[in-house]
Order: C-alpha cells, then sequence, then structure tokens
C-alpha cells in the first residue's frame, strides 16, 4: 500500500514581489510600494498556434507572447504620482522585470512595454490602491532561433 509522501511545498515571499525598471530605476517598484493586490501577469496571447488541415493539425510556435501586468501601488506614496505622470507624459517603459514572490520561479523579462490602462479610483477614503496596467513582449519559443 502506497503512503503520503509528504511533499513539502516551500513559501511564498510576499516582500520578494518586485518590478524592476533597468533603463530607468526611479520607476522600480519594491514590494513595500504594493497594495494588498501586488502584481499580476497575465499572456494576452498563445504560446502556439493551431492550424487546420483536412486530416490533422499543424502546429507553429509563436515567437512571442503579449504579456500584461496589473500592478497595484499604494496610492498615498510618491511612485503612484511618478506613475501617473509617466501616463500623462509617455507611456513608454522599454524593458521591465517581474520578480516573482517565491525563488523557485524564475524572473519574467518583458520587452517594449507601456502601460495601457490605469483602473477607476474610489476617493472615499477606502481605498488604498492606484493600480494599472502594463503590457509588453515576453519571448518564448527560443529553439526557433537555432535554425537560422
Amino acid at each position: 500500500m502506497a503512503t503520503n509522501p509528504i511533499l513539502i511545498p516551500g513559501n511564498l515571499n510576499r516582500v520578494r514581489a518586485s518590478i524592476i525598471v533597468p533603463n530607468n530605476t526611479t520607476y522600480n517598484i519594491p514590494a513595500q510600494y504594493l497594495a494588498k493586490e501586488g502584481i499580476a501577469i497575465a499572456a494576452q496571447t498563445a504560446v502556439n498556434t493551431q492550424f487546420q488541415g483536412m486530416t490533422t493539425i499543424v502546429n507553429s510556435n509563436e515567437p512571442y507572447q503579449l504579456v500584461q501586468l496589473t500592478i497595484s501601488l499604494v496610492k498615498t506614496l510618491a511612485l503612484a504620482e511618478s506613475y501617473k505622470e509617466l501616463i500623462e507624459n509617455n507611456p513608454n517603459l522599454d524593458q521591465i522585470t517581474v520578480v516573482p514572490d517565491t525563488n523557485v520561479l524564475s524572473e519574467f523579462t518583458l520587452y517594449n512595454c507601456a502601460i495601457m490602462n490605469w483602473n477607476g479610483q474610489s476617493f472615499a477614503g477606502t481605498q488604498a490602491d492606484y493600480t494599472f496596467m502594463i503590457q509588453g513582449a515576453y519571448y518564448i519559443s527560443n529553439n526557433l532561433w537555432s535554425v537560422i
């Protein structure tokens, strides 16, 4: 009879999650600037496209995905105003590195990033977050380039 293998899943570290903007460190977002919702990352496009044939499908790996970050800053900190000014003046950020909340998962580096939108705000004194979305290219399927 098999027994429970008792897998130890490790830990999440809330103070590890952060955003690094190498071309302008003024816009780096360490964990202490994040609201409770923190950082969320979500792919907006597929990793692979499948084309139908008469009797089969043909896979075509994508060289990149559009990836969206949803970032919730504490709006009472000056960094929230810096991002608001970035939206008003020039929302392009170039390259961004996302550090996840675990050291097991490697960092995500996104290229050609820009702020795409921001969420509604409540000024009733009951909501601490200033939330906005950044989108960029996440390069995948790197083996595609080995044929060149």
